[in-house]
């Protein structure tokens, strides 16, 4: 038998190495299973499997498709910059409303935005500047905070301009032209539109429903505050009382002085005889008639201030006595012959109303005989009339006044806080002013303790006003005395009285506030009730407007740039390791204020600020007596702080003021809940926005606490100046760069050898760069969505807050130039800016380095 042939697999086996023993038979392999399956022939249920399978592969190849095509859509129209952080939630959006673009081709940037509208749909932009951040991406922040921030900022921006040409407007164009200056105004800015919104707010409060208990302690606050705002806001009353109120002060005045010029009867003076010179003012006088008017605010020949003695020691408070009592802002303003022209028409309004006396003219023959004057048919010299007496008077005021301007200081001398420093004690205080009865006029504020010594900010004028008074007759210190009462309290009668008339053409001709009817009565009074009663508007407001958790926010942006100052100071180019270690222990040595005071009155405790304001009265038709009352309460708790231990926890700022202020005598700086509101602050908002906004705000208030006038502070508000002398050496060099910046500034042709700004405080300025630093050293706590609707990175929407807080409308081309270059002449030294918005080397924005001013 023929043996049989092998097989294909035993023929295979011969090709393969020898197998493992161990190991176990293989199975067919997966194509092998195929190539069965495929060859056997399908069954009616395997087909209905196999075309199942086929449609579901199908339809998920479309769901994956659509999938990734969403998701490529959305990244490319929201771009998810890095940044770091707060905000979040929410489900809310813009509506797409119009689409405006604005093109640079030379930079290669494009920019596109679209305005919107808090409603329910939400339209993204195309790409914008691109700028740099290296942080994880995350989704737009869609809350309320950010819909309407987002919607503001788009408002505000011109996207025509280039913003490495004009970044002022390029962020501000689109306000300027929707805020244009109202009527009768000179100016409208931020501050004034912030302002209404704050007053909205506390008009609801005081024309709102009560909701405090009867009887407590908010109630008794509530109604005061009421009947003050109601007073004021009752102009009918008002015009009916007429002047009456003020007349009641100028009689008062003129009593104290009577004796200096009774009406001694008719003297016939002979035509050889010399006019005798008319008699000055008494010391007893005087000394009455200024603490009458100093003991109302009304600032007549100087004023008082009680506050810390800077140089021996700041704890304990001194007497300080400051030059005042001008109507006029300026010395130079007295050379101006058309405006002293109007101002002396203005003073000879206020005396005629504030003359009581008949004309002499008129008084009828049957009450006086003989007639007089005499021949009774007009020959001979005729008496002047209220008119004419009026305006002799005035003239004489106006070249009163010139001479006390001209025996002042000036300005830069009244700033340095080491000249204004002269310590005098009472007899050497008394010598100087011998028309003074220092005890007597101080008896009049009763204090607790009597002072030692007086701080004089200027003594030449103690003696050049001596000189000027014992040179002036008695009648024209009267008509000074009662000028200053009627333009100091004018404003308090009714606006249809030809006092306060009178007294708004002064505001007018000096360019100072509105006395209501330009920008609304409402708001005039709401500025005078928080001036009188603030601490009670402040409680009130905070809230409605201000909780605990915003002042907990604001208060950790300040401490950030605070921390941020101290890491500058250790690798500063000009402070020595000397100064910058005294730098570090005063900035960690500063008190911060925030949002409202919590002692001296504690604004959460609604008893404390009741008993704070018991002795203030008020009335609820008796507006100009409530004035009165707030005025001599404030003065009466000023004075009788005399003396003692000064309270560092106390504020002379009402909360609902819109301010941020560094304090170099007390080493603090107090920021509102005022100004703490958008578009300066919102708690709820990205930190790019709150850092850009209000903490450019604060570098600028917390570099001057090192710069400027705090060099000469120490960290206890000691005027101790710190600075060695190297350091001073090295800062005068940097400060001469942005001197030189600023005169380069000027529009060619201006003539001007002083520049557009004040260099110190372009100096001041400088500091957001720290602020910039500060938010890029907090990223790492918590991620910062970006804001819905816009395009732009978080840099350049740091940039745009800090530029938007500065948008205004100037009548004054020159005013409007300073905030441009405010805003410019900053971000041009910030090589960070240039960054963000990719500006091209050697554009306006983006100079060579060596054309920069660096100070930190």
């Amino acid at each position: 038998m023929d043996p049989r042939p092998p097989t294909d697999e035993e023929s295979a086996r011969l090709l393969t190495s020898s197998p493992d023993p161990h190991e176990s038979p293989r199975g067919p392999s997966l194509s092998e299973r195929v190539s069965v399956i495929v060859q056997e022939p399908l069954s009616p249920l395997s087909r209905i499997l196999l075309a199942l399978c086929i449609c579901l592969l199908l339809v998920s190849s479309v769901f994956i498709g659509l999938f990734a095509g969403a998701e490529h859509r959305l990244h490319s129209r929201l771009p998810e910059i890095p940044g770091g952080g707060g905000g979040g939630g929410g489900h809310q959006c813009s509506s797409y409303t119009e689409t405006r673009t604005y093109t640079r081709t030379e930079g290669h940037t494009h920019t596109s935005i679209a305005t919107s509208t808090s409603t329910v749909t939400m339209t993204m932009l195309p790409p914008g500047p691109p700028g740099p951040t290296g942080i994880p991406e995350t989704r737009p922040c869609l809350t309320p905070d950010c819909i309407h921030a987002s919607a503001a900022i788009i408002k505000g921006l011109d996207l025509n301009q280039d913003p490495c040409e004009d970044f002022y407007l390029y962020a501000n164009g689109g306000w300027k032209e929707r805020y244009p200056v109202p009527h009768g105004d000179s100016s409208y800015d931020v501050v004034d539109h912030l302002t209404q919104r704050n007053n909205a707010i506390l008009r609801r409060v005081l024309e709102g429903p009560l909701s405090a208990p009867s009887a407590s302690p908010d109630q008794e606050s509530l109604a005061k505050i009421r009947a003050f705002y109601g007073s004021c806001m009752d102009e009918e009353t008002l015009d009916n009382i007429g002047s009456e109120p003020l007349l009641e002060v100028t009689r008062t005045l003129r009593k104290l002085l009577a004796d200096d010029f009774k009406d001694e009867g008719i003297k016939i003076q002979k035509d050889d005889e010399e006019e005798k010179p008319k008699p000055p003012v008494t010391r007893e006088a005087l000394t009455a008639a200024l603490a009458y008017l100093h003991s109302r605010d009304v600032h007549a020949l100087f004023h008082f201030d009680v506050k810390g003695d800077a140089y021996i020691d700041p704890g304990v408070t001194v007497p300080w006595l400051w030059q005042s009592g001008l109507g006029l802002p300026s010395e130079d303003d007295y050379e101006d012959r058309a405006v002293a022209k109007d101002y002396t028409k203005i003073v000879s309004e206020l005396l005629f109303a504030l003359d009581e006396k008949e004309d002499e003219a008129v008084m009828s023959e049957e009450t006086t005989w003989p007639p007089w004057p005499w021949p009774p048919w007009g020959d001979g010299d005729q008496p002047e009339n209220k008119t004419e007496k009026a305006e002799r008077l005035a003239g004489d005021v106006v070249k009163f006044e010139k001479r006390l301007a001209k025996a002042g200081a000036d300005r830069a001398f009244l700033r340095d806080p080491i000249a204004t420093y002269n310590p005098v004690n009472i007899s050497t205080f008394s010598r100087a002013m011998p028309l003074l009865d220092f005890p007597t006029y101080l008896a009049a504020f009763t204090p607790r303790t009597f002072p030692s010594y007086i701080i004089v900010t200027y003594p030449p004028y103690l003696h050049e006003l001596t000189a000027i008074l014992q040179t002036t007759p008695a009648t024209t210190v009267e008509a000074y005395l009662v000028a200053r009462a009627g333009i100091t309290l004018g404003p308090n009668l009714g606006p249809e009285t030809k006092l306060w008339k009178a007294v708004r053409k002064l505001r007018e001709l000096t360019g100072g506030p509105s006395l209501g009817r330009a920008r609304t009565r409402e708001g005039w009074c709401l500025g005078q009730t928080q001036k009188a009663l603030g601490f009670i508007a402040g409680r009130f407001f905070a809230e409605k407007a201000f909780h605990e958790d915003s002042r907990k926010s604001a208060e950790g942006v300040l401490g950030d740039i605070v921390h941020a100052f101290k890491h500058s100071f250790r690798h500063s180019d000009w402070m020595d390791d000397e100064t910058a270690g005294i730098a570090i222990e005063k900035a960690s040595a500063i008190n911060l204020k925030v949002g409202y005071p919590t002692v001296s009155p504690n604004t959460s405790d609604a008893g404390s600020i009741e008993r704070y304001y018991s002795t203030v009265r008020v009335g609820p038709k008796t507006f100009f007596f409530n004035s009165l009352n707030a005025v001599e309460s404030k003065l009466f708790r000023q004075w009788v702080g005399l003396g003692r231990p000064r309270n560092e926890n106390a504020w002379s700022t009402a909360p609902t003021a819109i301010r941020a202020r560094f304090d170099p005598s007390v080493n603090d700086i107090t920021v509102t809940a005022g100004i703490l509101q958008p578009p300066f602050f919102e708690r709820d908002w990205p930190a790019y926005l709150r850092y850009g906004a209000y903490g450019g705000v604060a570098g600028h208030e917390l570099t001057n606490a090192f710069v400027s006038l705090g060099r000469f502070y120490d960290q206890d508000g000691k005027l101790e100046p710190w600075w060695t002398k190297k350091t001073k050496e090295k800062y005068e060099k940097k400060r001469e760069c942005f001197e030189y910046q600023d005169l380069a500034w000027m529009p060619l042709g201006s003539g001007s050898t002083t520049g557009i700004r004040d260099v110190d405080e372009m100096v001041a300025d400088s500091g957001l760069v720290l602020t910039y630093r500060a938010w890029r050293a907090q990223l790492h706590r918590s991620e910062e969505p970006l804001l819905p609707g816009l395009d732009y990175t978080r840099e350049q929407l740091f940039f745009i807050s800090y530029a938007q807080v500065f948008a205004a409308n100037e009548e004054d081309v020159a005013v409007g130039t300073s905030w441009s270059h405010r805003v410019e002449g900053t971000l041009r030294n910030i090589p960070e800016f240039a960054e963000a918005f990719s500006c091209p080397r050697g554009s306006k924005l983006n100079p060579p380095p060596h054309k920069r001013c660096t100070l930190w």
